[in-house]
């Protein structure tokens, strides 16, 4: 059984959903888990790693892997087995939402698939928030709480990329994810996966829509980003690399220099003595006219 992704959002939308805790591990090879019904505390989402596995709910069969998450509800019938050669690894957080509102929401104790595709950033915000539920202290509980909503935010938003066939959306949420992230480590194929695109055709679409490469386009906000840090002259050339997701500054160096002309050292000294910002002399540029990285 799979849900409509409009009904999954306006249940979580509609509701509290709030987090009693969050589980990980990594199972070996073709075992059978011992569990004889889901948890009683509320109702779950398993969110698949790495490898695949075989759940029966209530007499339902689900097959999981990465790209399918699985919802639960609380105190159900479960069966569940590794299935290949390679170990499961997965997420589960469970969750519960004000009593008063079970009987409105079908879905809460309701068993039923996800489908998210290939989907990075979901299980970069299960991994957080399981680390998170690890440790104590109340700063961890609110980090916890916070990376919940975000989790579930991510499910539902997961599920309408994977529906859209609009390249206009999917390139502009890749321009958004790219705009919050470009100083994480980032390459192409990465960026590709979290659409379920190859490298080349992921490339060619974002091309079509933006006008450059992904590449091009990270490489601009980063050279951007870092014209402000250096401008304010708080930072070495070192620290605004790494900023920026640059971790060789040797290497940033000479891509600073490639894009304003000037080594950032230069820049830096010209503006403090100045009292220039990052783009007062170049007029922004590092946008996308001038060298090709397409």
């Amino acid at each position: 059984m799979t849900v409509d992704t409009d009904e999954l959002a306006e249940y979580y939308a509609s509701t509290q959903p709030s987090l009693c805790d969050a589980y990980g591990g990594v199972v070996p090879p073709r075992t059978d888990f011992s569990d004889p019904i889901t948890s009683p505390v509320g109702s779950g989402l398993v969110i698949p790693l790495l490898g695949r596995a075989h759940y029966v709910l209530d007499g339902v069969p689900y097959e999981l892997k990465p790209g399918v998450v699985l919802h639960a509800g609380a105190a159900m019938s479960l069966e569940k087995r590794v299935v290949g050669d390679e170990a499961w690894a997965c997420v589960l957080v469970h969750y519960r939402i004000p009593t008063a509102d079970e009987g409105g929401f079908p879905l809460y104790n309701s068993h039923f698939c996800i489908e998210t595709g290939p989907a990075i950033r979901l299980q970069e915000r299960a991994r957080c928030l399981h680390t998170s539920e690890r440790a104590d202290g109340h700063l961890a509980s609110l980090r916890s709480r916070a990376l919940f909503a975000d989790l579930i935010g991510e499910v539902v938003s997961a599920a309408q990329r994977h529906g859209q066939t609009d390249e206009r959306l999917l390139m502009d949420d890749a321009l958004a994810f790219l705009g919050s992230h470009y100083a994480e480590d980032i390459s192409v194929q990465r960026l590709a996966a979290l659409y379920g695109m190859s490298a080349r055709h992921f490339g060619y679409l974002f091309s079509k829509h933006v006008g450059v490469s992904p590449l091009r386009h990270l490489t601009d906000l980063r050279i951007r980003q870092a014209k402000e840090l250096l401008a304010t002259g708080l930072y070495s050339v070192g620290q605004v690399a790494q900023s920026v997701g640059i971790n060789d500054s040797y290497y940033f160096s000479r891509l600073f220099k490639k894009h304003t002309g000037e080594r950032p050292k230069a820049f830096k000294e010209l503006r403090m003595r100045t009292g220039h910002g990052g783009d007062a002399k170049h007029g922004g540029h590092g946008g996308h006219a001038g060298h090709g990285e397409r």
